[in-house]
């Protein structure tokens, strides 16, 4: 046959990866400008947007990238403010021991906890939702301090809230693009 003879086109190869684990996102910023959380572990958040900005300057094809966060990326386990006044959209009760350590890791206070995280990372965040809208994949493996990624109710808030940044991607765009795993 001589579709046997012919040369037959190479398997593309897979996508590089970059993995990062134990960046452990509290509760960042509070307050005043530039004063963290006492309980924060993660003041990189510049460097986390160079890094990305980097990534996408030197892979330019989305395809050939992805990003993987293998773990403890967020630390709810740190995220110990609790809703305020201000917070009229919570629905669910605080104890008093959670008045004293923070919230239990339940779906729905686990989405507040996300929310804290996010918003006290606001460049971190918003360079992730440029990566995303740009075409990159994101993988999210959960580890023992973020093990509410595993709430599908955890998931698609994080989605969601992506799409509210600077240079957004979609809703579709994000649900291709971020898989947790």
């Amino acid at each position: 046959q001589l579709s046997e003879r012919l040369p037959q086109p190479e398997s593309p190869s897979p996508p590089d990866l970059v993995v990062l684990s134990d960046l452990h996102l509290g509760e960042g910023l509070v307050g005043a400008p530039g004063r963290y959380s006492p309980m924060e572990d993660f003041f990189h958040d510049e460097a986390f947007g160079r890094l990305i900005a980097h990534l996408r300057a030197s892979c330019p094809d989305p395809d050939r990238l992805v990003l993987v966060f293998n773990g403890d990326v967020f630390d709810f386990l740190t995220v110990t403010r609790l809703p305020g006044p201000e917070c009229r959209q919570i629905n669910f009760e605080i104890s008093g021991a959670e008045e004293k350590f923070g919230l239990n890791p339940s779906p729905e206070k686990s989405v507040f906890k996300l929310d804290t995280i996010m918003s006290g990372h606001p460049r971190f965040f918003s360079a992730l939702a440029g990566f995303v809208a740009a075409g990159y994949r994101v993988e999210i493996l959960r580890g023992n301090h973020d093990l509410e990624q595993y709430y599908p109710n955890i998931q698609e808030p994080n989605r969601e809230r992506l799409t509210q940044l600077n240079a957004a991607p979609t809703l579709a765009q994000c649900r291709d693009r971020v898989r947790f795993h």
